[in-house]
């Protein structure tokens, strides 16, 4: 994939990201710290892990066009790094999980897991979408076409 298709793509998906993220700790401290709150560093931490979760992404990066193979080897690699980032970063970066509580870490793996079959969905969804609108633009195009011979 062009380095600049991966950019849009991580520009669009940085905010279904950081929506999970935001779900997700919410979900995460209901059932681990139902007293917590939150400050503002916080709140920046959660707009930075959408950048940083973002970045997996650029395993996607290939000069050529990839194979069926060559995509879905980058896909499971994808999702392995984003695991590690994920949980990498919530335990010694942003401290949002215990030392080594491996419930805790098994709910994070379950949660990135959910975000990230909804934003495969949400980009499936939109290319379904714009699939189907040049589809409908190339049918009237040879309509049009046929009309006029």
């Amino acid at each position: 994939m062009p380095f600049g298709e991966i950019l849009k793509q991580m520009y669009r998906s940085y905010f279904m990201i950081t929506a999970g993220v935001l779900l997700s700790v919410t979900v995460f401290c209901m059932i681990f710290m139902p007293v917590s709150s939150f400050s503002v560093t916080e709140l920046g931490y959660i707009l930075i892990s959408g950048v940083l979760y973002d970045l997996p992404y650029l395993v996607f990066y290939a000069p050529r066009e990839l194979d069926k193979r060559q995509w879905r080897i980058r896909k499971v690699l994808h999702f392995l790094l984003l695991e590690i980032v994920v949980i990498g970063s919530g335990h010694f970066l942003f401290q949002w999980l215990q030392d080594w509580d491996l419930i805790q870490h098994i709910v994070m793996v379950l949660m990135v897991l959910v975000v990230y079959l909804v934003v495969i969905f949400g980009s499936w969804e939109r290319e379904r979408m714009n699939a189907k609108a040049i589809n409908q633009k190339l049918r009237e195009l040879f309509q049009e076409e046929k009309e006029d011979a």
